[in-house]
């Protein structure tokens, strides 16, 4: 069954589950995009200077075209607009917008699961914790904090650091030592 236009996910599940299909840095730039274009829907928990009535409400497309700090591993944004400080904090991206993104990326109309699969290709129980390290790489990418010149043993620590910033316990390095050397070979074949 297709989500309804009324249920939330947190900016991180939306930026990782995007990051599944494109790389990190066009991940990060296509939700800005779209989300400045009203594609997407938005809303914070709490809002300030955006001139919305209560928390909760949906955040204004022109939000989106001033961003100046975004921290998508907790859903906290500010821009400066018409010399005013607007903030957005544990913001939530519509559900529907981002299935319907990550489909025609896909160039599929099958519904897509935002979650990976419970089984890992090993067979095993696969962590729930794999998004918070996708989450954590996506934002360290959109913030120019990954080369390809880095060594796998800079970026599992980098991506490590990134994680005990957000409280968040980090992955084995066995679990996620494959993903890293692709995600370096990924950045040395675009030159990055």
């Amino acid at each position: 069954m297709k989500s309804t236009q009324n249920e939330w996910i947190p900016a991180r599940i939306a930026l990782a589950s995007l990051v599944e299909v494109i790389n990190p840095t066009d991940a990060v730039a296509t939700l800005r995009t779209r989300l400045a274009d009203g594609i997407i829907s938005a809303r914070a928990q709490v809002a300030r200077g955006l001139g919305v009535a209560a928390d909760a409400e949906a955040l204004p497309t022109r939000f989106w075209r001033f961003i100046e700090s975004e921290r998508w591993d907790v859903g906290d944004f500010s821009a400066h607009v018409n010399r005013e400080t607007w903030s957005a904090y544990d913001t939530e991206l519509e559900r529907l917008g981002v299935e319907t993104l990550i489909s025609r990326l896909r160039n599929t109309d099958d519904e897509v699961p935002l979650r990976a699969s419970a089984m890992s290709a090993a067979g095993r129980p696969r962590s729930t914790k794999w998004e918070d390290w996708i989450a954590a790489l996506a934002l360290m990418a959109a913030n120019g904090k990954i080369s390809g010149s880095m060594t796998e043993t800079k970026l599992l620590s980098d991506v490590n650091a990134t994680l005990a910033e957000m409280d968040i316990e980090e992955l084995p390095r066995a679990t996620v030592q494959k993903a890293a050397v692709r995600v370096l070979q990924m950045f040395r074949e675009e030159g990055i």
